[in-house]
C-alpha cells in the first residue's frame, strides 16, 4: 500500500469525524447506546463513478446526468430541498463510489455534504484492491 493511499485513508476518516458522518451499524464502530434507530428513511443517493480513460471522476446525485464541482453542488442542494418538503428532520445521503474511484474524490464529495450542511452520509464501496 502506497503512503498517499494510506493518508487519503485517514483523510477520510478524519472527513467522517469532523463532519459527523454515518451510523453506527457493524465494523469496528461501537454500538449507539439508548432507544433504536427509527425505521430507514429514503436517502438522496450519491455516486461515484470513475472515469479510467480520461482519469476523473464524476458524481451523480440522484438520476441527474453526472457533473463536477459547482454542477454537482447544486444538484446536491436542489435534492436535499426536495427531500425536506417529503420528510421531516434532515436529509440522509448514501455516498456509492465505484471501484477505481480515488479516495480523494470520495473525501472532496464528503466534503461537499458537509458545506451544504449535510452530515447524515452512509457508504455503499465495491470492492478494492489494495493499490
Amino acid at each position: 500500500m502506497r503512503s498517499d493511499d494510506v493518508a487519503l485513508g485517514l483523510a477520510l476518516g478524519l472527513a467522517i469525524a469532523l463532519a459527523g458522518c454515518g451510523r453506527s451499524g457493524g465494523g469496528s464502530m461501537p454500538a449507539r447506546s439508548g432507544p433504536a434507530e427509527p425505521a430507514a428513511v429514503e436517502a438522496i443517493r450519491v455516486t461515484l463513478t470513475w472515469d479510467a480513460p480520461h482519469g476523473i471522476a464524476t458524481a451523480r446525485v440522484e438520476s441527474s446526468p453526472p457533473s463536477e464541482d459547482a454542477a454537482f453542488d447544486e444538484s446536491l442542494r436542489a435534492a436535499a430541498e426536495q427531500w425536506k418538503l417529503r420528510h421531516s428532520g434532515e436529509p440522509h445521503i448514501t455516498l456509492h463510489a465505484e471501484r477505481g474511484v480515488p479516495w480523494k474524490d470520495v473525501v472532496e464529495t464528503v466534503n461537499a455534504c458537509s458545506r451544504l450542511g449535510l452530515k447524515q452520509v452512509d457508504f455503499e464501496f465495491e470492492g478494492r484492491e489494495g493499490k
